[in-house]
């Protein structure tokens, strides 16, 4: 058995495939954070002189600067699967994602759209797997007596997959007259604010990935107690489909279903700051559970420290009726891109994603897609 693993894993043959990321590189490294918190020191260090057999540690693990920082090679092992994407031997395109079928009307194909791949354990052809089969092979590698450098790429998958799988549009796929094929996940869902669907709930955590980026993301989500209640699981399946769910109920609004069904171009649908805000919530949600569900395969056991809410402040006593109003003092809510004198307000993708600085609502040309 063993053996036919370790083949598997070295030795497929890919065929093209649509591209199929999920969240950018700095939502997988704050999912490798939460996951890297609740690790053992000793935990981590196994990890780590096992990712040092990488088979392109020398090229795909090379920090521009200090290589020792384990911390770091912890994330990069995050990414790795996006950024080998170009490289045929490594490659695994269906790996990102399960395709379980959102029908939202009754299209003229009937019930004859594509069958998905909704298998869970990794049998058949690999190249074949969707996302619950290849976190379950991984599994199988790490726990068998594979030699380093195949563990190395089990983890590196692993860690990159577990925030795969909570992406909700990596669990789902809309057919419709306008989609008989499926929209590819939101991929073929065009908006006014992003690209498509899609890349808009992948970007939803920022675009910057340094580690201050990474470290700043934490603590937000760390003052969020309510985010952090997450039952632990060991189960993939359970993992994809509370993720369609959220697809299915948050994601995929009646404005954008009305869109999709209504005859004729489909052109860029717009998304209320209502909708926007909605989005955020349930992308923190997934990206907090996904941390915690990583770190709970990987073995951790640490307590992740939360950081205490500052309450708000309270009224005094005896508050008069009317008070002097205080001297006006410009606000400074908004962020102006120098490179194109654009303003964007808190609630715009590009608010402090972008070169630039703080501004007043004066400044700058207003945002088309925020208004600014």
């Amino acid at each position: 058995m063993l053996k036919t693993l370790l083949t598997t894993l070295f030795t497929l043959t890919l065929l093209p495939t649509p591209p199929a990321h999920a969240w950018n590189a700095l939502g997988h490294k704050i999912i490798a954070e939460i996951a890297w918190q609740q690790l053992t020191p000793n935990q981590r260090t196994e990890i780590i002189k096992i990712l040092h057999r990488h088979p392109k540690f020398d090229t795909d693990f090379a920090q521009k600067g200090d290589i020792q920082d384990d911390q770091w090679i912890f994330h990069q092992a995050a990414i790795w699967p996006d950024t080998t994407r170009n490289d045929k031997t490594h490659n695994q395109p269906t790996w990102h994602y399960i395709n379980y079928p959102h029908q939202i009307e009754n299209p003229t194909f009937g019930t004859d759209y594509p069958k998905p791949n909704l298998n869970t354990q990794p049998t058949g052809r690999a190249k074949d797997w969707n996302i619950i089969q290849a976190i379950n092979f991984c599994q199988k590698i790490l726990k068998s007596q594979a030699p380093p450098n195949q563990k190395a790429l089990a983890y590196s998958w692993l860690i990159h997959l577990v925030g795969d799988i909570h992406q909700p549009l990596h669990t789902i796929t809309l057919y419709s007259n306008r989609h008989p094929n499926g929209d590819r996940g939101g991929n073929d869902i065009p908006l006014q604010i992003s690209d498509n669907l899609h890349t808009l709930i992948d970007n939803q955590a920022g675009r910057q990935h340094k580690p201050n980026d990474i470290k700043r993301e934490v603590a937000k989500l760390q003052s969020q107690p309510h985010l952090w209640d997450v039952k632990k699981t060991t189960d993939p399946e359970q993992w994809a489909k509370t993720a369609h769910q959220i697809a299915k109920t948050t994601i995929y609004t009646e404005e954008i279903t009305n869109a999709i069904k209504t005859p004729g171009q489909l052109t860029k649908i717009p998304i209320n700051i209502k909708q926007h805000k909605a989005y955020k919530k349930a992308s923190e949600q997934q990206i907090v559970a996904a941390g915690i569900q990583l770190g709970n395969i990987l073995g951790g056991t640490q307590e992740i420290t939360l950081i205490k809410p500052t309450p708000p402040p309270t009224k005094p006593k005896n508050t008069p009726h009317y008070t002097q109003p205080e001297p006006y003092t410009p606000s400074y809510g908004y962020w102006l891109t120098t490179s194109s004198g654009i303003r964007h307000n808190s609630n715009c993708q590009f608010y402090h994603n972008s070169k630039g600085r703080a501004c007043t609502a004066s400044e700058g040309r207003a945002c088309k897609n925020c208004g600014g």
